[in-house]
């Protein structure tokens, strides 16, 4: 019996985001809905379109919600080593955060598919 082993590196680990990760990454966000202005030109977005966001949403969480969505829908390439960058500026400063996420969402590593015959081997095992 031969045992074929694969190692598969995960470049990305999940790190590329969609509009349908709005929800995700707001819950990410929420304890830094505090400082969505900075998060927003950290990310990107302009003071102009900022001001928009601000004159328009009642409420912090409302202009988190705002910013996510507008740099989600205009962004080329989103992802979370982006947040992660903009909540270490000195501007927003959430080390902690950004550590947080980056553990939770950006460190998975190598991922390992054993393959036996063609088949993956059992979740268990990967």
């Amino acid at each position: 019996m031969s045992l074929v082993t694969y190692i598969v590196l995960d470049e990305k680990g999940g790190n590329e985001l969609t509009i349908q990760d709005l929800d995700q990454v707001f819950c990410a966000l929420i304890i830094a809905a505090d400082k969505w202005h900075s998060l927003g030109l950290a990310l990107g977005i302009s003071v102009f379109e900022l001001k928009g966001i601000e004159s328009s949403q009642r409420d912090d969480q409302a202009c988190l919600c705002k910013v996510l969505t507008y740099w989600l829908d205009n962004s080329l390439c989103p992802t979370w080593t982006d947040i992660i960058t903009g909540l270490r500026k000195p501007t927003v400063k959430k080390i902690h955060l950004a550590k947080s996420i980056e553990d939770k969402y950006c460190n998975r590593g190598i991922q390992l598919y054993l393959l036996t015959r063609g088949r993956a081997a059992p979740s268990g095992l990967q």
